[in-house]
């Protein structure tokens, strides 16, 4: 990690999950087929875990800057799990920067259920966008409902206002102010003893509405 000192406090941290193409690669070792949508074919991958550092300038423009890449392959033999893959990278960071940003995970690392428990083994603050069809346990009942079917029937809390860069026809990037709701509600899940919270936040001109699981403590004001 050579850009360490780019992290401060507001600095928000990224694990994601990419895939790279070898389709003409064919010596290379422990090569992957995968279906490729794209092209209605398989073709051969490697796996890639990338961490990135976003820090927000005065303009509120995002500035994102690499920390860590880890290609591997689920073919090798020191291959053990997805889960382990995205931990290790994860490991390779906090050893240099330690635990105290917040990270962000898309919602394919929810669907390795056990990163959350290895996450609050860590004491790292999290933000992961979850997996519609989840089980979830409200707090306040003791009761199991999908997380869908929980955010789909919720009363608003609190509006909001959020800023997103979209191009124009001239192809240049503007920041645009957007009206929002945010919503959440304490929960647990079913394979691990901590509490954590269910927040879903929904824009004004959506029909559906991003679910995210987070430790951090929000509070209502």
């Amino acid at each position: 990690i050579h850009n360490k000192d780019i992290i401060n406090s507001e600095t928000v941290i990224s694990l994601d999950w990419w895939d790279i193409n070898k389709s003409w690669a064919l010596k290379m070792e422990n090569l992957k087929k995968i279906h490729d949508w794209s092209k209605w074919s398989l073709e051969l991958w490697y796996c890639l875990n990338s961490i990135v550092a976003t820090n927000i300038d005065k303009d509120w423009r995002p500035k994102n800057t690499p920390l860590n890449l880890n290609l591997y392959s689920t073919k090798a033999d020191e291959f053990i799990s997805e889960n382990n893959e995205s931990m290790k990278s994860i490991d390779d960071v906090i050893k240099i920067i330690w635990t105290v940003w917040i990270w962000v995970f898309d919602r394919w690392y929810d669907r390795l259920r056990w990163i959350i428990k290895e996450l609050l083994e860590r004491k790292i603050t999290f933000i992961i966008r979850a997996i519609w069809t989840r089980d979830v346990i409200r707090i306040k009942n003791n009761k199991k409902v999908k997380m869908k079917t929980l955010a789909d029937n919720i009363k608003t809390r609190k509006r909001i206002t959020i800023f997103e860069y979209k191009t124009d026809k001239n192809k240049e990037k503007r920041k645009v102010k957007v009206s929002a709701r945010v919503w959440f509600e304490k929960i647990k899940l079913a394979w691990i003893k901590e509490e954590l919270t269910l927040c879903v936040l929904k824009k004004l001109n959506w029909n559906l509405s991003m679910i995210m699981l987070t430790n951090m403590d929000i509070k209502d004001n």
